[in-house]
């Protein structure tokens, strides 16, 4: 268990003990989590969304692989096909073309993106699926710090 479960296990207890709650619904279990083809830290992690019509979804994760830092598309990821689509990050719904990490190598499955020399991807907080042709968002995922 993770630390929050711990607390959150602990306040349910003690409001149990107090006589605060008669009972707890059974917790909603979480869908299983993405494989990733990469070993490492995961340090962020966020869930695609489609952009300008386009389906794309699945998970994207940041990992410090003891070298480098690399950007991971889980086994749930997958795009429905837009014209050229490359992988980048942003910040605050702005895609940067600086931080391009390279053409999408496949339209579902894992994948891994290492991130150019000179970028910090302290700058950044989101994922992007980007049509170069078209220089528009197809799926952005919103980065949340592990």
């Amino acid at each position: 268990m993770n630390a929050r479960t711990l607390r959150m296990t602990a306040v349910a207890l003690a409001l149990l003990a107090g006589g605060c709650l008669e009972s707890a619904p059974a917790p909603t279990p979480l869908p299983p989590r993405a494989s990733h083809a990469v070993t490492g830290l995961e340090t962020a992690t966020g869930s695609f969304t489609g952009a300008s019509g386009y389906d794309t979804r699945g998970t994207a994760s940041v990992f410090w692989t003891g070298s480098e830092w690399v950007v991971s598309l889980g086994s749930d990821f997958h795009h429905g096909g837009s014209p050229s689509p490359s992988v980048g990050l942003g910040t605050n719904g702005v895609y940067d073309p600086a931080s391009r990490l390279g053409p999408l190598k496949a339209p579902s499955g894992e994948q891994v993106y290492p991130l150019a020399p000179g970028l910090d991807i302290g700058d950044y907080f989101q994922v992007y699926i980007w049509s170069d042709e078209l220089s528009v968002p197809v799926g952005i995922a919103d980065l949340v710090l592990l």
